[in-house]
């Protein structure tokens, strides 16, 4: 079975990683891809949690694909986003900083 990253997803995936108040008994493998996901981008980015002052998701479709999430983070250290473009099976196809923001390890938006 394949399991396709959509917006809910990183939506439910944001909740669980600023512990917004959603309440569900169980993750469910589409949730836990996209959780895994949005981590392991703002881990690559060097964000702790504790610095991500909220988030949302939203979809874009490229091309007139099938719609992929896409994640932006307000931070409390800068004033701007950290973006991160999911793939639509819960990969990271990039990411980057807008406004002020600048991280070592992500390309800022010009």
């Amino acid at each position: 079975m394949v399991t396709i990253c959509t917006r809910r997803a990183a939506v439910l995936a944001l909740g669980a990683l600023t512990m917004l108040s959603i309440s569900k008994p169980a993750e469910s493998a589409e949730e836990m891809m996209g959780r895994q996901a949005v981590e392991n981008a703002w881990q690559g980015a060097g964000v702790a949690k504790s610095n991500v002052v909220s988030a949302t998701a939203r979809e874009r479709s490229p091309g007139g694909k099938m719609p992929e999430p896409v994640v932006h983070a307000r931070l409390t250290s800068c004033s701007g986003m950290l973006v991160v473009n999911l793939s639509k099976m819960c990969h990271v196809r990039g990411d980057y900083t807008t406004g002020n923001c600048r991280l070592p390890a992500v390309p800022a938006y010009p």
